[in-house]
């Protein structure tokens, strides 16, 4: 409920609320992709048997081999990179979307500023 409120994925939620709790980044992250995977396949099972999503595999085949791809790749390199390091990169990478997100957002805002 959370992440619909703030219009952000759950892994934004969950790795920060898992680390805080003493749970090694690593694992956070790993946690957290579960959660993603579970609720995901739940959704996608839930409206493609209510016929209201028709699959494009021509799409979704290379995209998933490129995704499943890059899930091993990372998990490889995450065993070579210390903690502190992933920790550091999450953060930038939270303060870049939140910076693209308010630089989307600001003409829509100054533009409703009486001058």
């Amino acid at each position: 409920v959370l992440t619909s409120l703030i219009g952000a994925g759950s892994g934004f939620v969950i790795v920060p609320a898992l680390t805080l709790s003493g749970v090694s980044v690593k694992e956070a992250v790993g946690s957290a992709l579960l959660v993603i995977c579970a609720t995901a396949s739940t959704a996608l099972a839930s409206y493609y048997a209510g016929g209201e999503v028709s699959i494009h595999w021509d799409i979704v085949g290379p995209f998933s081999a490129a995704v499943a791809a890059g899930a091993l790749l990372g998990s490889a390199a995450a065993g070579q990179v210390d903690s502190n390091l992933i920790k550091r990169l999450f953060s930038g990478s939270v303060l870049v979307l939140l910076a693209l997100g308010v630089a989307s957002r600001l003409p829509v805002v100054l533009s409703h500023i009486d001058t």
